[in-house]
């Protein structure tokens, strides 16, 4: 069962190479590079409203025909779920804010 995807389009918080997160879907969140070059492998990733994901690469590459793209897995996806500010977050992206 897929879990439904969130499209974002929105700088990171802490972005340090242009990264913009492109779509979350709880587990995944795809984020946008000027070059794949500039993707690390793990990161952390600011959200807003004191979140935090902490993204590992994904072996699975992301086929969308946009190179800068890159799948990362949310390891903490269980703890972002049951954080209060959670639902601020969603409905602030599902607003396109």
């Amino acid at each position: 069962r897929k879990l439904p995807r969130i499209t974002i389009n929105r700088p990171l918080e802490n972005a340090k190479n242009g990264e913009i997160a492109a779509d979350f879907n709880y587990r995944y969140m795809t984020l946008r590079f000027r070059s794949p070059e500039d993707a690390p492998g793990d990161m952390r990733a600011e959200l807003g409203f004191g979140l935090t994901a902490n993204l590992r690469k994904s072996r699975a590459e992301k086929t969308t025909g946009d190179s800068g793209n890159v799948l990362y897995v949310v390891e903490n996806w269980r703890e972002l779920m049951t954080a209060p500010a959670f639902d601020k977050l969603l409905n602030m992206w599902l607003e396109g804010k």
